[in-house]
């Protein structure tokens, strides 16, 4: 279904959007809903397909993946179809080696949790923000301005929240913004900047508990895991361009996603 209505807004030019929201004059500031849901197809569909997967019906398992891949594309989210591009790869590597699949994608997303904030002004030397589209730079600087200031509370951070409510002010593209427009954009620079070393070491060894926990339970059965790894990978990237940790609606997304990767793991396990 939700595949469905956003092959509507892509094909149709956002039809549905234009009618819930007649006025709104420009395209951009529609796209951030139909944007946001090909987000939650994009962490929710490597369940399904698994279950395709196991159904043997593979080739329209494929289909499934090429749609949504397609659709991940639109509506001028890129974050989106690296989500997308990033879970292929692991539900790939996932039906190849289910162990090893799982526990390299939550290391991969515990190791970023605990060095964000040091590899991230090390990258982001790289980039030129005045040659990138503007919310890309406008991304660079928040990135920039919240690993500062995750140096100036190191240990236990600036307190929950504290990104709703910081007063700072960046110059993106030559026009001067709030530094924090409610989230930095980086779940785990916001973990870092709410709460500090503890919490992100916290929050990193549950990431990765958890990942040891699935790979253990799903090692006998690739797409089980091939889905998992997918989920991790997808949601992984996501969370740290896009989304803020607090936001319940992508909270909702992730859990619903984990939901269906434990409902098909059930399936498996049943003999179908």
């Amino acid at each position: 279904m939700l595949a469905g209505l956003l092959a509507i807004e892509a094909i149709w030019d956002m039809p549905l959007n234009r009618a819930a929201n007649p006025d709104v004059e420009h395209t951009w500031q529609l796209t951030g809903n139909p944007g946001r849901g090909a987000a939650v197809l994009a962490v929710l569909v490597w369940a399904g397909a698994a279950w395709l997967w196991i159904e043997k019906h593979r080739a329209i398992a494929i289909i499934a993946l090429i749609g949504a891949g397609a659709l991940s594309s639109q509506f001028g989210q890129a974050a989106n179809l690296a989500a997308f591009a990033a879970g292929a790869a692991a539900f790939a590597l996932g039906l190849a080696s289910p162990r090893v699949a799982i526990i390299a994608m939550g290391a991969a997303l515990a190791g970023w949790l605990v060095l964000a904030p040091f590899a991230t002004p090390a990258l982001l030397g790289l980039a030129d923000p005045d040659a990138l589209p503007y919310s890309w730079a406008a991304r660079i600087e928040i990135w920039r301005y919240v690993s500062a200031g995750i140096l100036e509370q190191p240990w236990i951070g600036h307190g929950l929240d504290a990104s709703r409510v910081d007063e700072g002010v960046i110059v993106v593209q030559g026009q001067s913004v709030s530094a924090i427009p409610l989230h930095p954009h980086s779940g785990s620079l916001q973990i870092w900047f709410e709460t500090g070393a503890v919490g992100a070491i916290l929050a990193a060894a549950g990431v990765l508990a958890g990942a040891l926990a699935l790979a253990k339970a799903l090692r006998a059965t690739p797409p089980a895991a091939a889905a998992a790894a997918a989920t991790i990978a997808a949601i992984g990237v996501i969370a740290n361009v896009s989304f803020g940790i607090w936001q319940e609606w992508w909270n909702a997304a992730m859990l619903i996603a984990a939901a269906f990767v434990a409902a098909l793991a059930s399936f498996y396990a049943r003999g179908r």
